[in-house]
């Protein structure tokens, strides 16, 4: 589910953002608890709820094998992230979060298939936007 935090409400934010930490295991079954209701899976353990945190590129290159040298014209050597106008632009604190559910689910066909992943899209949202802070 891309654009997560549009359907959450400030104060759980960061622990959804952050599902995966110890602190936020009691969170993340009361969300699969609440999902496996919702697509009627017996036992509840069969639902997986995960966050998915995606930093900007300047922030994943950095941890690559090393600088990529690039020649400018007058033949000097440079870094390609100093002489890049568009790797510049980059925000390095942008980070992107998905958040997804894996269930066993069967579909009879395509169309089937894409009608309950939308229903299912909608009510996962309507779940996350109800979370209560004091609740959890």
């Amino acid at each position: 589910m891309k654009q997560l935090s549009r359907y959450i409400k400030a104060p759980l934010k960061r622990k959804i953002f952050d599902l995966d930490l110890s602190e936020n295991r009691k969170l993340k079954r009361k969300i699969e608890t609440m999902v496996a209701k919702v697509l009627k899976i017996e036992p509840k353990e069969y639902v997986i709820a995960n966050s998915i945190k995606i930093k900007s590129v300047r922030v994943m290159s950095r941890d690559s094998e090393g600088a990529v040298a690039v020649e400018k014209k007058d033949g000097r050597i440079s870094n390609f992230e100093q002489e890049s106008t568009i790797f510049r632009s980059i925000d390095e604190s942008l980070t992107d979060v998905d958040f997804e559910v894996y269930a066993p689910v069967e579909y009879k066909d395509e169309r089937d298939k894409n009608q309950r992943l939308e229903n299912y899209r909608k009510e996962i949202q309507h779940i996350l936007r109800n979370l209560k802070e004091d609740k959890v």
